[in-house]
């Protein structure tokens, strides 16, 4: 028999998430598009216009004073260009946002017992008209699976700007700040270095992974099936054994309780922590129409008595839906079926 997993889950219907992420993961505000004038605000300084920047009237209108940087380090004096860096707020980056996948095949130990009334009996042949009962009990199944997976990280800009016109003996170090609207050197310099409002390049980087988030769906299932079934029997005797052919209609009961549960977790370095879990069950019987085929063998053992052996397949018209949680389960009673027999003829 068979069972699947269709629907969603309380992590992606709730829209949870990593509470170390403020949000998706974007490049970090604050420094404009590169190739406008703008404002810009870095970790390590700042690149802002001047009143003349942009403005076709002033002297150079891609030029501004209004600058500043943290650390020598910044400047690559051989290239002469000046690097400044921001860092992005944490945010999550969507790994897997799936449905659910899972699914299971399972075996499960029965009974089955069958009556017939023969109809005719020619010298090899046997004609019966067959009814009979197959319960199944204790069929279980657990499967797991997860359906969504994120992971929290930083992006850098790093935006690179050509300063070759003050030139590397000119060039203020060790923290220069330009000398409108604040903050000051003091002394200041004098005249303000200018350099270009845009950057001549920009480039991004993506961290590694601060924490990773997921969850985990995992369901129990416990499936009960009982099938009363009518339909001719076919039999061919030679040499002792007999092989014979039962073709049937059946009504079949799938009767199942189903245990579904969900945990989020987030993983990090410092160890895992859960961020949520939930618990659900739910119980369904429901009667099906069925058709199925039986084939098998069976060795006289005198006075009537036989054994045998046999293999065939049901089938259910309908699958049994089970609604649990966010999920709904599709339960499948068709399936094959094979056995061991001992009987007696009248």
């Amino acid at each position: 028999m068979k069972v699947s997993a269709q629907g969603s889950s309380y992590t992606q219907m709730l829209g949870l998430h990593d509470p170390n992420a403020a949000g998706v993961m974007a490049p970090p505000g604050g420094i404009g598009a590169a190739n406008a004038y703008a404002d810009r605000t870095y970790d390590n300084g700042y690149v802002k216009k001047d009143p003349g920047t942009g403005n076709p009237n002033s002297i150079d209108p891609n030029t501004t004073w209004n600058w500043g940087f943290n650390n020598s380090a910044q400047y690559n004096a051989g290239a002469q260009t000046l690097s400044f860096q921001k860092q992005g707020s944490p945010g999550y980056n969507t790994i897997q946002n799936g449905a659910p996948d899972g699914s299971g095949n399972y075996w499960a130990g029965g009974f089955q017992m069958v009556a017939g009334i023969p109809l005719t009996q020619p010298d090899a042949w046997t004609f019966d008209l067959t009814a009979g009962f197959q319960g199944v009990w204790g069929a279980k199944q657990t499967f797991n699976f997860s359906s969504y997976r994120e992971d929290v990280r930083q992006i850098t800009v790093t935006d690179t700007y050509d300063v070759s016109g003050i030139g590397a003996a000119s060039f203020p170090a060790n923290g220069f700040h330009g000398t409108y609207l604040g903050p000051f050197d003091n002394p200041p310099v004098v005249p303000s270095p200018v350099i270009p409002n845009l950057p001549a390049s920009r480039s991004s980087t993506t961290s590694a992974p601060l924490s990773t988030s997921y969850n985990s769906i995992g369901f129990k299932v416990d499936q009960s099936f009982y099938q009363f079934s009518l339909g001719p029997k076919v039999g061919l005797m030679t040499q002792g054994v007999s092989v014979f052919l039962r073709p049937s209609v059946s009504l079949d009961i799938v009767d199942a309780n189903v245990d579904r549960n969900e945990t989020f977790t987030q993983s990090s370095a410092a160890g895992n922590a859960l961020l949520g879990s939930w618990s659900d069950s739910a119980k369904r019987q429901k009667v099906f129409f069925g058709l199925g085929a039986v084939v098998g063998a069976n060795l006289d053992l005198g006075k009537g008595y036989y054994a045998g052996l046999f293999g065939g397949y049901d089938w259910v018209s309908e699958k049994l839906k089970v609604a649990v949680g966010p999920n709904i389960l599709l339960l499948d009673g068709s399936g094959w079926v094979a056995g061991l027999s001992l009987g007696k003829r009248f």
